[in-house]
């Protein structure tokens, strides 16, 4: 079975795109603002997220704005360049109906949201060994 989104990809990440038991980590690569042009011919100007590791954007909402310069500690997107957000579907009341939607978090998971320090050996001066010699 094919899927819309499958068939018709959209350059844009929506809750189609997201699986609600697989959230999407991604790299901020840059952010630049856009016009877009809806169904009814209106035009709106927004800020676009483009990532390193995923193809599609995400047009940003003034909530997943705030949510990210949370998580990057920064709400100049000029600076977002290499955080890591997980983009999650879930759901949100429009027009007195729950509707599905995205939302962006600090990544869950310890490997994705620092990298792994290598454990130093420790320094140990070969004169300075204490064994006692029986």
């Amino acid at each position: 079975m094919v899927t819309r989104a499958e068939l018709f990809p959209s350059r844009f990440l929506n809750a189609s795109n997201v699986a609600s038991d697989h959230p999407i980590v991604a790299t901020i690569e840059f952010a630049k603002m856009e016009t877009l042009e809806s169904k009814n011919g209106n035009t709106d100007e927004k800020l676009i997220l483009y990532f390193s590791d995923c193809k599609q954007v995400l047009a940003l909402n003034g909530v997943n704005f705030d949510a990210i310069a949370g998580i990057a500690g920064e709400d100049n997107s000029d600076r977002w360049a290499g955080t890591k957000i997980e983009i999650y579907r879930t759901t949100t009341e429009m027009k007195g109906k729950q509707t599905p939607c995205i939302r962006v978090r600090a990544p869950q998971t310890e490997a994705t949201t620092r990298p792994k320090l290598k454990a130093k050996k420790p320094l140990v001066d070969e004169e300075m060994n204490d064994a006692i010699e029986f």
